[in-house]
């Protein structure tokens, strides 16, 4: 069994008056260097003067000036220490403000120009499609969408030359239409046929991943290649896999007339004479 320390009340009141003396050195240490800190950031030699902002007109630069310079005057400990410098400056508090002026805010960048200039830089989400809820595709229910799926302002008709992406549910600002990754493998696909010269007209996203393509020729040289196909896809299968499989369809004319021909010889015809052709079961093509 160890052995008990038995400590006198002497001994125990020399430990509590050394601790308090101990804690008031760590006060009066603390306060020197507030102190210190307080009279270096009223130093006009570190005092921000000049604030510049760079953005683009969907956004005015008068308010993002007059956010950033709130944001700076906000002082510490009834005034005794100063934000507005190049020592304390709040970027994280400026970059968080203009964050929330508008989803169409990308990047927002707090830099120092000199001793007493800071530049701000914003960069605004530019759209690359518009998601609808319904294939009208009204501007009151079509949003904005980003290159990552990110949904971040009402189209108001500026949508009108986007693709559209069709949704069951109404699009929210502010949230994704689909995961990044999926939303970009998905692009990534619509770029792929586009190369065999597959023009995506719009987008239809359904329950359980399924994915319908509504496309047509994107090529002149052919008059029997006018019409619409839909393109059947599953969003969670290999997509670039998936691309390969309908090039090769395409180039092996593997797609033939209901009806053979009059000497009984499989008739091939254009993709875009059908249906639909459905892509989503493995290696395998249905058409119809």
């Amino acid at each position: 069994m160890a052995a008990r320390k038995i400590r006198s009340k002497k001994h125990a009141r020399k430990r509590r008056e050394a601790r308090i003396r101990q804690l008031k050195l760590y006060a009066v240490f603390a306060v020197f260097i507030l102190a210190i800190l307080g009279g270096v950031t009223h130093l006009n030699a570190v005092q921000i003067t000049d604030v510049e902002v760079e953005t683009d007109s969907n956004l005015e630069a008068e308010l993002i000036l007059e956010l950033a310079a709130t944001t700076i005057d906000q002082s510490w400990l009834l005034g005794a220490v100063r934000r507005d410098n190049i020592l304390l400056l709040p970027r994280a508090d400026i970059t968080r403000q203009i964050r929330a002026v508008s989803t169409r805010i990308k990047e927002v960048d707090v830099s120092l120009s000199g001793l007493q200039s800071v530049d701000i830089t914003i960069g605004n989400r530019q759209p690359v499609a518009q998601a609808c809820q319904n294939a009208a595709g009204t501007s009151s229910d079509c949003y904005l969408v980003d290159e990552n799926g990110f949904i971040f302002a009402q189209a108001n008709g500026d949508g009108t030359d986007l693709l559209t992406y069709t949704t069951m549910e109404p699009p929210r600002s502010g949230t994704q239409l689909l995961p990044v990754h999926r939303f970009v493998a998905l692009r990534s696909f619509i770029g792929a046929i586009d190369e065999m010269e597959i023009e995506t007209n719009r987008v239809d996203l359904q329950p359980a991943g399924d994915v319908t393509l509504r496309v047509v020729s994107a090529s002149n040289t052919d008059t029997e290649q006018g019409g619409e196909v839909d393109i059947r896809i599953n969003m969670y299968q290999e997509l670039p896999q998936i691309a390969s499989n309908l090039r090769s369809a395409i180039n092996s004319r593997s797609f033939v007339a209901a009806e053979p021909s009059e000497n009984g010889m499989d008739q091939p015809i254009s993709p875009f004479s059908l249906e639909y052709i459905d892509l989503r079961f493995e290696n395998k093509v249905f058409y119809r």
